[in-house]
């Protein structure tokens, strides 16, 4: 049984259709359900032991980020270099950010390069609480991640709400009145 499920594991992940967070989740159940190592993994697949670990690094990322590498807004490339930034509202951020201006990786790299340098005690005007963060990721589950927060330096601000249809507004409505 178990040689079974492995060979049925290891034909869903040789699938060409799959995306690279299903394909990081088949590598993670091969190592969880058949105790193979990362190295005895790439044997099996025919992929090298770097590829299958960065695949498995991918599961790390939040799952509004997750689902944005699923629906392909963002790419494989976006996402490395987003587990490159710790925090995960940051992370949050720049993925909408790369989402809302169609960043290539070379764009998304230099901004977290520019975030890394950036001093800690310069207050910018992208810096906004935790709960704000919190506030758009939330809601964005409902609308694809595409919600904007701002606020002003009285403490006002906005909040803006992409949709792509009236079902999203609707299940958003629905899950507010419960």
């Amino acid at each position: 049984d178990a040689a079974m499920l492995e060979m049925a594991i290891v034909e869903n992940i040789q699938r060409e259709d799959l995306d690279p967070v299903e394909t990081a989740l088949s590598f993670q159940r091969l190592i969880d359900e058949c105790n193979l190592t990362q190295e005895a993994m790439a044997l099996r697949v025919g992929k090298k032991r770097a590829t299958i670990t960065n695949y498995l690094r991918l599961l790390r990322l939040p799952e509004t980020i997750q689902k944005a590498l699923k629906d392909g807004k963002i790419s494989v490339g976006h996402a490395k270099v987003l587990l490159g930034v710790e925090d995960a509202a940051q992370q949050y951020r720049l993925c909408n950010k790369t989402i809302r201006n169609d960043w290539s990786v070379r764009q998304l790299e230099q901004k977290v390069q520019t975030l890394s340098r950036k001093d800690t005690s310069s207050a910018s005007e992208e810096e906004l609480p935790e709960l704000y963060y919190n506030l758009a990721e939330r809601v964005g589950r409902h609308f694809d991640g595409n919600v904007a927060v701002r606020r002003d330096a009285k403490g006002g601000g906005t909040i803006t709400i992409r949709f792509g249809n009236q079902k999203q507004v609707e299940a958003f409505l629905e899950d507010l009145n419960r």
